[in-house]
């Protein structure tokens, strides 16, 4: 691409990311995401910033009554 007579390059994305996929496949990804998580599904989300209280229960494992929270 030129740029007033000049050469400008596009930078590159090298590597590979966590889960497996080369940078310059999920460089772009991440930037929608990262642009459009906040606005998009802001509406949709619950107002509530932490979940209800729970337990988790499994079988064949005594339950401990600890209760958990997770954040939205």
């Amino acid at each position: 691409m030129k740029v007033n007579g000049e050469v400008k390059q596009k930078p590159h994305c090298r590597g590979v990311a966590p889960n497996g996929l080369p940078n310059h496949i999920m460089a772009p990804v991440w930037k929608c995401l990262h642009l459009t998580k906040n606005l998009e599904a802001a509406p949709y989300l619950p107002q509530e910033e932490k979940s209800p209280l729970f337990s988790v229960q499994r079988e064949g494992l005594p339950e401990d009554g600890t209760l958990y929270r997770i954040n939205r």
